[in-house]
Protein backbone atom coordinates (compact mmCIF):
# COMPACT_ATOMS: atom_id res chain seq x y z
CA UNK A 1 0.00 0.00 0.00
CA UNK A 2 3.17 2.31 1.12
CA UNK A 3 6.20 2.49 -0.87
CA UNK A 4 8.93 3.86 1.21
CA UNK A 5 12.60 4.13 0.78
CA UNK A 6 15.27 5.75 2.63
CA UNK A 7 13.30 7.46 4.72
CA UNK A 8 11.24 8.77 1.72
CA UNK A 9 7.52 7.58 1.56
CA UNK A 10 7.09 7.72 -2.58
CA UNK A 11 3.94 6.43 -3.35
CA UNK A 12 0.29 5.60 -1.81
CA UNK A 13 -1.84 3.07 -3.71
CA UNK A 14 -4.68 5.54 -4.63
CA UNK A 15 -7.31 3.50 -3.88
CA UNK A 16 -6.78 3.18 0.07
CA UNK A 17 -8.74 5.15 2.18
CA UNK A 18 -7.39 4.89 5.49
CA UNK A 19 -3.15 4.80 5.91
CA UNK A 20 -0.84 5.01 9.13
CA UNK A 21 2.08 6.79 8.41
CA UNK A 22 5.40 5.02 10.04
CA UNK A 23 7.46 6.59 12.04
CA UNK A 24 10.36 5.34 9.56
CA UNK A 25 9.16 8.28 7.56
CA UNK A 26 11.00 11.18 7.41
CA UNK A 27 9.74 13.01 4.45
CA UNK A 28 6.56 12.66 2.08
CA UNK A 29 7.76 12.57 -1.35
CA UNK A 30 6.18 14.91 -4.42
CA UNK A 31 3.07 13.21 -5.26
CA UNK A 32 3.08 10.72 -2.63
CA UNK A 33 -0.52 11.10 -1.99
CA UNK A 34 -2.13 12.53 -4.94
CA UNK A 35 -5.28 11.90 -6.25
CA UNK A 36 -5.55 9.34 -3.84
CA UNK A 37 -9.15 8.14 -2.02
CA UNK A 38 -8.12 9.19 1.79
CA UNK A 39 -10.50 10.99 3.61
CA UNK A 40 -7.95 11.76 6.99
CA UNK A 41 -4.74 11.34 7.33
CA UNK A 42 -2.54 11.84 10.51
CA UNK A 43 1.48 12.96 9.46
CA UNK A 44 3.75 11.71 12.44
CA UNK A 45 6.58 13.84 13.88
CA UNK A 46 9.08 11.99 12.42
CA UNK A 47 8.12 13.89 9.20
CA UNK A 48 10.12 16.95 8.34
CA UNK A 49 9.04 17.39 4.91
CA UNK A 50 6.03 17.29 2.80
CA UNK A 51 7.20 17.39 -0.91
CA UNK A 52 5.51 19.25 -3.88
CA UNK A 53 2.23 18.06 -4.69
CA UNK A 54 2.20 15.22 -1.69
CA UNK A 55 -1.46 15.55 -1.68
CA UNK A 56 -2.43 17.44 -4.91
CA UNK A 57 -5.63 17.25 -6.23
CA UNK A 58 -6.95 14.08 -3.13
CA UNK A 59 -10.61 15.33 -3.45
CA UNK A 60 -11.81 13.33 -0.63
CA UNK A 61 -9.25 14.08 1.46
CA UNK A 62 -11.13 16.51 5.00
CA UNK A 63 -9.00 16.15 7.70
CA UNK A 64 -5.11 16.60 8.18
CA UNK A 65 -3.13 16.80 11.09
CA UNK A 66 0.71 17.99 10.88
CA UNK A 67 2.68 17.01 13.83
CA UNK A 68 4.93 19.93 15.22
CA UNK A 69 7.83 18.14 13.87
CA UNK A 70 7.34 19.12 9.98
CA UNK A 71 9.34 22.19 8.82
CA UNK A 72 8.80 22.24 5.26
CA UNK A 73 5.72 22.45 3.03
CA UNK A 74 6.27 21.95 -0.69
CA UNK A 75 4.66 23.95 -3.17
CA UNK A 76 0.92 22.74 -4.42
CA UNK A 77 0.96 20.31 -1.44
CA UNK A 78 -2.68 20.61 -1.09
CA UNK A 79 -3.77 22.03 -3.87
CA UNK A 80 -7.14 21.16 -4.97
CA UNK A 81 -8.16 19.08 -1.88
CA UNK A 82 -11.71 20.17 -2.15
CA UNK A 83 -13.16 18.84 1.10
CA UNK A 84 -10.25 20.03 3.13
CA UNK A 85 -12.79 21.94 5.60
CA UNK A 86 -9.81 22.97 8.17
CA UNK A 87 -5.89 22.60 8.43
CA UNK A 88 -2.91 22.98 11.11
CA UNK A 89 0.21 24.59 9.71
CA UNK A 90 2.92 23.71 12.46
CA UNK A 91 5.17 26.66 14.41
CA UNK A 92 8.37 25.62 12.21
CA UNK A 93 6.83 26.84 9.03
CA UNK A 94 9.08 29.55 7.78
CA UNK A 95 6.99 29.93 4.50
CA UNK A 96 3.88 29.14 2.76
CA UNK A 97 4.54 28.01 -0.46
CA UNK A 98 3.82 28.57 -3.85
CA UNK A 99 -0.37 27.73 -4.18
CA UNK A 100 -0.03 24.97 -1.27
CA UNK A 101 -3.59 25.24 -0.25
CA UNK A 102 -5.02 26.62 -3.55
CA UNK A 103 -7.84 25.64 -4.74
CA UNK A 104 -9.01 24.16 -1.46
CA UNK A 105 -12.44 25.39 -1.79
CA UNK A 106 -13.85 24.06 1.56
CA UNK A 107 -11.16 25.50 3.69
CA UNK A 108 -12.83 27.93 5.98
CA UNK A 109 -10.08 29.07 8.03
CA UNK A 110 -6.90 28.72 8.69
CA UNK A 111 -4.35 30.02 11.37
CA UNK A 112 -1.09 30.99 10.15
CA UNK A 113 1.33 30.99 12.76
CA UNK A 114 4.18 33.34 14.20
CA UNK A 115 7.45 32.50 12.72
CA UNK A 116 6.15 32.27 8.85
CA UNK A 117 7.61 34.90 7.07
CA UNK A 118 6.53 34.66 3.46
CA UNK A 119 3.08 34.01 1.70
CA UNK A 120 4.06 32.67 -1.42
CA UNK A 121 2.33 33.53 -5.28
CA UNK A 122 -1.42 31.68 -5.08
CA UNK A 123 -0.80 30.44 -1.40
CA UNK A 124 -4.65 30.75 -1.26
CA UNK A 125 -5.97 31.45 -4.01
CA UNK A 126 -9.60 30.26 -5.00
CA UNK A 127 -10.25 29.07 -1.40
CA UNK A 128 -13.36 30.53 -1.72
CA UNK A 129 -14.97 29.50 1.35
CA UNK A 130 -12.20 31.29 3.46
CA UNK A 131 -14.02 34.02 5.49
CA UNK A 132 -11.59 35.66 7.55
CA UNK A 133 -7.57 35.90 7.51
CA UNK A 134 -4.49 37.14 10.33
CA UNK A 135 -1.29 37.84 9.04
CA UNK A 136 1.03 37.75 12.34
CA UNK A 137 4.00 39.65 13.02
CA UNK A 138 6.36 37.77 11.41
CA UNK A 139 5.38 38.31 7.70
CA UNK A 140 7.06 40.24 6.01
CA UNK A 141 6.37 40.06 2.41
CA UNK A 142 2.40 39.07 0.66
CA UNK A 143 3.19 37.51 -2.79
CA UNK A 144 1.07 38.00 -5.77
CA UNK A 145 -2.20 36.45 -6.30
CA UNK A 146 -2.00 34.62 -2.44
CA UNK A 147 -5.22 35.55 -1.73
CA UNK A 148 -6.56 35.80 -5.11
CA UNK A 149 -10.23 34.77 -5.57
CA UNK A 150 -11.31 34.10 -1.72
CA UNK A 151 -15.01 34.92 -2.59
CA UNK A 152 -16.22 34.81 0.90
CA UNK A 153 -13.21 36.65 2.08
CA UNK A 154 -14.76 39.27 4.72
CA UNK A 155 -11.80 40.13 6.93
CA UNK A 156 -8.24 40.37 6.53
CA UNK A 157 -5.89 41.60 9.11
CA UNK A 158 -2.42 42.59 7.72
CA UNK A 159 0.72 43.21 10.50
CA UNK A 160 2.85 46.33 10.84
CA UNK A 161 5.60 44.09 9.98
CA UNK A 162 4.42 43.51 5.88
CA UNK A 163 6.59 45.81 4.09
CA UNK A 164 5.28 44.39 0.45
CA UNK A 165 1.94 43.14 -1.49
CA UNK A 166 2.82 41.41 -4.21
CA UNK A 167 0.18 41.76 -7.54
CA UNK A 168 -3.40 40.59 -7.34
CA UNK A 169 -2.77 39.68 -3.75
CA UNK A 170 -6.74 40.29 -2.98
CA UNK A 171 -8.07 40.14 -6.42
CA UNK A 172 -11.54 39.27 -6.54
CA UNK A 173 -12.19 39.11 -2.91
CA UNK A 174 -15.94 39.70 -3.50
CA UNK A 175 -16.69 39.93 0.33
CA UNK A 176 -14.10 42.29 1.44
CA UNK A 177 -15.22 45.32 2.60
CA UNK A 178 -13.06 47.22 4.70
CA UNK A 179 -8.92 46.98 5.00
CA UNK A 180 -6.00 48.59 6.70
CA UNK A 181 -2.73 48.58 5.29
CA UNK A 182 -0.23 49.38 7.63
CA UNK A 183 2.11 51.86 7.52
CA UNK A 184 5.03 49.19 7.11
CA UNK A 185 4.34 48.53 3.51
CA UNK A 186 6.49 50.59 1.84
CA UNK A 187 5.64 48.56 -2.00
CA UNK A 188 1.87 47.68 -3.03
CA UNK A 189 2.06 46.09 -6.61
CA UNK A 190 -0.75 46.34 -9.21
CA UNK A 191 -4.09 44.54 -9.17
CA UNK A 192 -4.34 43.97 -5.53
CA UNK A 193 -7.88 44.95 -4.68
CA UNK A 194 -9.31 44.90 -8.26
CA UNK A 195 -12.77 43.19 -8.51
CA UNK A 196 -13.31 43.70 -4.39
CA UNK A 197 -16.79 44.51 -5.40
CA UNK A 198 -17.50 44.83 -1.74
CA UNK A 199 -14.92 47.29 -0.39
CA UNK A 200 -15.88 50.21 1.00
CA UNK A 201 -12.68 51.23 3.34
CA UNK A 202 -9.12 51.33 2.03
CA UNK A 203 -6.27 53.15 2.80
CA UNK A 204 -2.81 53.77 1.17
CA UNK A 205 0.60 53.79 3.90
CA UNK A 206 2.81 57.00 4.19
CA UNK A 207 6.05 54.86 2.28
CA UNK A 208 4.07 54.47 -0.94
CA UNK A 209 4.49 57.15 -3.35
CA UNK A 210 1.90 55.89 -6.28
CA UNK A 211 -0.81 54.25 -5.91
CA UNK A 212 -0.20 51.29 -8.23
CA UNK A 213 -1.84 50.43 -11.67
CA UNK A 214 -5.35 49.10 -11.16
CA UNK A 215 -5.24 48.60 -7.21
CA UNK A 216 -8.95 49.51 -7.03
CA UNK A 217 -10.42 48.78 -9.75
CA UNK A 218 -13.86 47.47 -10.39
CA UNK A 219 -14.57 48.36 -6.82
CA UNK A 220 -18.32 49.19 -7.15
CA UNK A 221 -19.18 49.83 -3.59
CA UNK A 222 -16.33 52.35 -2.77
CA UNK A 223 -18.06 55.65 -2.90
CA UNK A 224 -15.31 57.77 -1.46
CA UNK A 225 -11.35 57.47 -1.20
CA UNK A 226 -9.16 60.16 0.38
CA UNK A 227 -5.41 60.32 -1.48
CA UNK A 228 -2.90 60.99 1.07
CA UNK A 229 -0.51 63.72 0.64
CA UNK A 230 2.32 61.48 0.04
CA UNK A 231 1.26 60.07 -3.48
CA UNK A 232 3.02 61.33 -6.79
CA UNK A 233 1.32 59.76 -9.15
CA UNK A 234 -1.66 58.04 -9.76
CA UNK A 235 -1.48 55.24 -12.06
CA UNK A 236 -3.25 53.66 -15.24
CA UNK A 237 -6.96 52.20 -14.29
CA UNK A 238 -6.05 52.97 -10.55
CA UNK A 239 -10.23 53.10 -9.81
CA UNK A 240 -11.51 52.04 -13.06
CA UNK A 241 -15.45 51.05 -12.52
CA UNK A 242 -15.56 52.36 -9.34
CA UNK A 243 -19.23 52.66 -10.24
CA UNK A 244 -20.35 54.03 -6.55
CA UNK A 245 -17.44 56.72 -6.50
CA UNK A 246 -19.01 59.86 -5.98
CA UNK A 247 -16.21 62.58 -5.33
CA UNK A 248 -12.34 62.66 -5.29
CA UNK A 249 -9.85 65.05 -4.08
CA UNK A 250 -6.50 65.31 -5.59
CA UNK A 251 -3.76 66.41 -2.88
CA UNK A 252 -1.09 69.30 -4.45
CA UNK A 253 1.63 66.06 -3.80
CA UNK A 254 0.21 64.66 -7.32
CA UNK A 255 2.06 65.29 -10.53
CA UNK A 256 0.20 62.73 -12.93
CA UNK A 257 -2.72 61.02 -13.45
CA UNK A 258 -1.96 57.99 -16.01
CA UNK A 259 -4.40 56.55 -18.38
CA UNK A 260 -7.92 55.21 -17.59
CA UNK A 261 -7.36 56.29 -14.24
CA UNK A 262 -11.14 56.83 -12.99
CA UNK A 263 -12.69 55.62 -16.26
CA UNK A 264 -15.64 54.42 -15.99
CA UNK A 265 -16.95 55.80 -12.38
CA UNK A 266 -20.54 56.20 -13.24
CA UNK A 267 -20.88 58.00 -10.53
CA UNK A 268 -18.10 60.60 -10.49
CA UNK A 269 -19.67 64.12 -9.86
CA UNK A 270 -16.73 65.78 -9.34
CA UNK A 271 -13.23 65.73 -8.83
CA UNK A 272 -10.79 68.51 -8.00
CA UNK A 273 -7.55 68.97 -9.69
CA UNK A 274 -5.03 70.98 -8.37
CA UNK A 275 -2.14 72.72 -10.36
CA UNK A 276 0.59 70.54 -9.33
CA UNK A 277 -1.15 67.80 -11.85
CA UNK A 278 1.28 68.19 -15.38
CA UNK A 279 -0.04 65.11 -17.51
CA UNK A 280 -3.69 63.43 -17.33
CA UNK A 281 -3.51 60.60 -19.56
CA UNK A 282 -5.81 59.03 -22.18
CA UNK A 283 -9.19 58.14 -21.09
CA UNK A 284 -8.78 58.92 -17.49
CA UNK A 285 -12.31 60.08 -16.98
CA UNK A 286 -13.77 59.00 -20.12
CA UNK A 287 -17.41 57.21 -19.51
CA UNK A 288 -18.18 59.34 -15.96
CA UNK A 289 -21.48 60.23 -16.77
CA UNK A 290 -22.59 61.91 -13.84
CA UNK A 291 -19.32 64.23 -14.11
CA UNK A 292 -20.80 67.94 -14.57
CA UNK A 293 -17.61 70.57 -14.68
CA UNK A 294 -14.20 70.41 -14.16
CA UNK A 295 -11.22 72.76 -13.82
CA UNK A 296 -8.26 71.73 -15.64
CA UNK A 297 -4.63 72.54 -13.96
CA UNK A 298 -2.68 75.80 -15.17
CA UNK A 299 0.22 73.18 -16.02
CA UNK A 300 -1.71 71.35 -18.17
CA UNK A 301 -0.56 71.20 -22.09
CA UNK A 302 -2.62 68.57 -23.42
CA UNK A 303 -5.61 67.08 -23.21
CA UNK A 304 -4.69 63.57 -24.29
CA UNK A 305 -6.79 61.19 -26.48
CA UNK A 306 -10.87 60.79 -25.00
CA UNK A 307 -9.98 62.09 -21.76
CA UNK A 308 -13.47 63.19 -20.95
CA UNK A 309 -15.19 61.20 -24.11
CA UNK A 310 -18.85 59.87 -23.30
CA UNK A 311 -19.24 62.56 -19.94
CA UNK A 312 -22.38 63.29 -21.32
CA UNK A 313 -23.49 65.13 -18.61
CA UNK A 314 -20.77 67.79 -18.63
CA UNK A 315 -22.07 70.95 -19.39
CA UNK A 316 -18.46 72.87 -18.55
CA UNK A 317 -14.18 72.81 -18.52
CA UNK A 318 -12.02 75.28 -17.68
CA UNK A 319 -9.23 75.26 -20.20
CA UNK A 320 -6.15 76.70 -18.86
CA UNK A 321 -4.28 79.20 -20.76
CA UNK A 322 -0.85 77.39 -22.06
CA UNK A 323 -2.74 74.76 -23.10
CA UNK A 324 -0.98 73.62 -26.73
CA UNK A 325 -2.87 70.39 -27.80
CA UNK A 326 -6.55 69.42 -27.75
CA UNK A 327 -6.25 64.76 -29.36
CA UNK A 328 -8.52 63.05 -30.98
CA UNK A 329 -11.72 62.36 -29.33
CA UNK A 330 -10.78 64.39 -26.51
CA UNK A 331 -14.52 65.05 -25.68
CA UNK A 332 -16.66 62.62 -27.99
CA UNK A 333 -20.13 62.22 -26.85
CA UNK A 334 -20.07 65.09 -24.36
CA UNK A 335 -23.72 65.73 -25.35
CA UNK A 336 -24.44 68.16 -22.83
CA UNK A 337 -21.45 70.37 -23.17
CA UNK A 338 -22.60 73.93 -24.74
CA UNK A 339 -19.33 75.72 -25.12
CA UNK A 340 -16.12 75.91 -24.68
CA UNK A 341 -12.84 78.53 -24.21
CA UNK A 342 -9.68 77.62 -25.88
CA UNK A 343 -6.60 79.75 -25.38
CA UNK A 344 -4.19 80.90 -27.71
CA UNK A 345 -1.43 78.99 -27.22
CA UNK A 346 -3.30 75.96 -28.65
CA UNK A 347 -1.45 74.85 -31.28
CA UNK A 348 -3.26 71.46 -32.19
CA UNK A 349 -6.95 70.40 -32.28
CA UNK A 350 -6.60 66.80 -33.38
CA UNK A 351 -9.64 65.20 -36.06
CA UNK A 352 -12.84 64.48 -33.99
CA UNK A 353 -11.95 66.19 -30.84
CA UNK A 354 -15.62 67.13 -30.37
CA UNK A 355 -17.25 64.56 -32.28
CA UNK A 356 -20.61 64.06 -31.42
CA UNK A 357 -20.95 67.13 -28.76
CA UNK A 358 -24.22 67.52 -29.95
CA UNK A 359 -24.95 70.50 -27.64
CA UNK A 360 -21.85 72.54 -28.40
CA UNK A 361 -22.50 75.86 -30.25
CA UNK A 362 -19.69 78.23 -29.57
CA UNK A 363 -16.19 77.83 -29.55
CA UNK A 364 -14.29 81.08 -27.90
CA UNK A 365 -10.95 81.60 -28.80
CA UNK A 366 -8.98 83.68 -27.23
CA UNK A 367 -6.78 84.49 -30.15
CA UNK A 368 -7.12 85.60 -33.34
CA UNK A 369 -8.44 84.38 -36.88
CA UNK A 370 -5.06 84.46 -38.50
CA UNK A 371 -3.66 82.17 -35.34
CA UNK A 372 -7.21 79.97 -35.69
CA UNK A 373 -5.74 79.33 -39.11
CA UNK A 374 -2.63 78.22 -37.91
CA UNK A 375 -4.33 75.16 -35.61
CA UNK A 376 -3.59 72.11 -37.43
CA UNK A 377 -6.31 69.05 -37.27
CA UNK A 378 -2.73 66.77 -37.19
CA UNK A 379 -0.98 64.27 -34.52
CA UNK A 380 2.90 62.85 -34.59
CA UNK A 381 1.41 60.08 -36.80
CA UNK A 382 -0.96 61.72 -39.16
CA UNK A 383 -1.37 64.93 -41.07
CA UNK A 384 -4.51 66.43 -42.27
CA UNK A 385 -5.47 69.83 -43.57
CA UNK A 386 -5.84 72.94 -42.20
CA UNK A 387 -9.03 73.67 -40.79
CA UNK A 388 -12.10 74.24 -43.46
CA UNK A 389 -13.85 77.36 -41.35
CA UNK A 390 -16.71 76.92 -43.92
CA UNK A 391 -17.52 73.42 -42.62
CA UNK A 392 -18.05 73.51 -39.07
CA UNK A 393 -21.07 72.12 -36.67
CA UNK A 394 -20.57 75.36 -34.26
CA UNK A 395 -19.22 78.87 -33.90
CA UNK A 396 -16.32 79.82 -33.29
CA UNK A 397 -15.69 83.39 -31.59
CA UNK A 398 -12.40 84.98 -31.95
CA UNK A 399 -11.55 87.51 -29.16
CA UNK A 400 -11.78 90.85 -29.66
CA UNK A 401 -12.52 90.34 -33.97
CA UNK A 402 -16.28 90.77 -35.15
CA UNK A 403 -15.97 87.72 -36.76
CA UNK A 404 -18.02 84.57 -36.62
CA UNK A 405 -17.84 81.66 -38.60
CA UNK A 406 -20.20 78.92 -38.62
CA UNK A 407 -21.81 76.29 -40.26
Amino acid sequence: MLTIENGVLIKCDENATEVVIPDSVTEIGEWAFSYCSLTSIIIPDSVKKIGKNAFAYSYLLATVVISEGTTEIGDYAFIGCESLTSINIPKGIREIGVATFAECTALASIEIPNGVTTIRNQAFSHCTALKSVIIPESVTEIEGSAFSDCDSLATVKISDKVNKIGQFAFYGCKALKSVTIPDGVSEIEEHVFCGCESLVSANIPKQVTKIPDSLFSLCTALTSFGIPENITTIGAYAFKGCKSLTSIIIPESVSEIEENAFCDCESLKSVEIPNSVTKIGEYSFSNCKSLTTIRLPDNIKVIDFNTFSDCNSLTSILIPNGLTAIQTDAFKNCKSLKSISIPKTAKLIADDAFVNCTSLQTIEFEGTEEQWTEIFYTSDEYDYDKEDLSNLEYKIHFKNEKNVYSK
